[in-house]
């Protein structure tokens, strides 16, 4: 009966087990011998409880009680029942590969693959009686990649490896996750699904080898142009071969301006200028902040009446405070605050009596990551948070612009990047941040529905004052002949390295 079964999901075993198993680096097998040499093994015959459930005899639960543990993890036995899961202080850990809201079972990445889903999760959970539908202790949300599920599978597995690590942790220094939540309510989980049948394969095959092709063309040909928005209008688009986004405002000795990044097509880099209407006209200064990186995000802050801009410079390897010496256009650099860190959109605010330097740190799953440095001076020295990354949220991490207080409020933005990079702002409010973690909450989204540039917002900030002036940035795509150029070199350098 069993053969009869797997003859029904035969196009999945040898897609997984020839194609997949070839290219997830995260299915290949890796000896643990050595790791595992010091560790006292106990052998383990699991009992059957219903159709799918597995029990560990009562002789082994007391063993593993008298071990006092702090918490067990477990990498088998099937859905595991009964008084083991309360052998130890903390329970039994598993990790769910997959979001449990709109997907159970397995495999894991699959089906969000499979249906188009924007985002693929994963889920440490403390193990409890019901199915799928336990304690949360911490839950990672990514990007699909929708053309792929060798990497979609690597993605959620490989970048879940520190989670029981940082869980670890806090148990160490007895910080519960301040997002702890509990899942047990059956009504808002996914459906259970399994293996793909043949019938599903194919229909799968079909979609993918239409994604492949369009991932690639808009990989190579399309290209973005980012525009800016002050107080509802658009400005014109001022840069010939390239764009204004980034946008920070200040408001300073009666004038009005902004800090930008000016995006250069010819040599994919940015540069900090400043823009400023003079007598009714837009003029912009490029260059303020010269340096031989790419330039990006010019976080504007004021301290003790200075005021500071803390640029994306990941390709330093840095984070840089720099010093305005001559309002609005000249600029020295005064210290590093971070080193051996390639941070995007590091934003620096000031918030419970303390400075706070957050960012997300560049990797493949970069868009998802937001990690937290903290200090007592502008200047640092910057200490890393103990629980870094402090959210992994593909929807809503990647910071959008500073962060302001409204009624006492803190309001964090941030970008929505599950479907696409920059795809939105979400605006978020933030319960608690402090040395046990981040809790926040969305309360609104930022997005251009209608007009010539809908396809993206990445940015927006905004002054002080009873009527502030708001700033957003959005996008449009085109075709462009000087990227595909680029594009192309760049992925047959990348095979020939190979």
């Amino acid at each position: 009966m069993g053969r009869r079964k797997r003859r029904g999901r035969l196009a999945w075993d040898v897609y997984n087990n020839r194609w997949v198993a070839r290219r997830a680096l995260s299915v290949r097998r890796m000896p643990c011998g050595d790791l595992m040499s010091s560790a006292a093994v106990v052998e383990v015959l699991p009992v059957r409880v219903g159709r799918f459930g597995r029990a560990l005899p009562s002789a082994t639960v007391e063993l593993l009680r008298s071990l006092d543990l702090d918490f067990i993890i477990r990498f088998g036995f099937g859905i595991l029942r009964g008084d083991v899961l309360h052998a130890s202080r903390s329970g039994v850990w598993s990790f769910h590969h997959d979001d449990e809201r709109q997907i159970r079972g397995g495999p894991p990445g699959f089906w969000e693959v499979f249906a188009g889903l924007d985002t693929s999760g994963v889920l440490l959970q403390r193990l409890t009686h019901s199915l799928d539908a336990g304690e949360v202790i911490e839950r990672r949300i990514f990007a699909t990649i929708k053309h792929s599920y060798p990497r979609n599978r690597d993605r959620v597995n490989l970048a879940s490896v520190d989670m029981i690590g940082l869980a670890a942790r806090r148990l160490r220094f007895r910080e519960p996750h301040p997002a702890f939540v509990p899942s047990n309510d059956e009504r808002m989980l996914g459906p259970i699904l399994k293996d793909p049948s043949n019938a599903q394969m194919s229909v799968f095959v079909a979609r993918q080898s239409l994604r492949i092709v369009r991932a690639a063309w808009t990989g190579i040909m399309r290209a973005d142009t980012w525009a800016i928005s002050l107080d509802g209008n658009w400005l014109p688009e001022m840069v010939t071969n390239g764009y204004l986004a980034d946008p920070f405002l200040v408001e300073r000795d009666g004038r009005l301006v902004m800090l930008v990044e000016e995006f250069d097509e010819a040599t994919a880099r940015g540069r900090i200028s400043v823009l400023e209407s003079v007598d009714g006209a837009w003029t912009l200064t490029s260059n303020v902040m010269p340096q031989d990186v790419h330039l990006s995000y010019p976080m504007v802050v004021e301290s003790g009446g200075d005021l500071f801009c803390v640029p994306e410079t990941w390709q330093s390897n840095a984070v840089q405070l720099w010093k305005c010496t001559s309002f609005p256009d000249r600029w020295s650099p005064v210290s590093p605050l971070v080193t051996d860190v390639q941070l995007v959109d590091p934003t620096l605010f000031r918030h419970g009596g303390k400075w706070w330097l957050l960012g997300s740190v560049r990797s493949e799953s970069t868009n998802a990551g937001l990690s937290a440095w903290i200090a007592d001076r502008i200047e640092g020295p910057y200490i890393a948070h103990q629980f870094n990354p402090i959210k992994v949220d593909v929807g809503s991490s990647r910071p959008a612009g500073a962060p302001y207080v409204d009624d006492g409020i803190l309001y964090r933005p941030s970008q929505d990047c599950s479907s696409s990079y920059g795809a939105a702002v979400v605006v978020n409010r933030v319960e608690t941040l402090d040395d046990s973690g981040l809790v926040e909450y969305p309360v609104d989204r930022i997005e251009h529905a209608n007009g010539p540039y809908r396809s993206g917002c990445h940015t927006v900030n905004r002054t002080g004052g009873p009527v502030p002036h708001i700033v957003v940035d959005g996008r449009r795509y085109r075709l462009s002949s000087a990227r595909a150029r680029r594009e192309v070199v760049a992925r047959l350098l990348r095979r020939r390295e190979r």
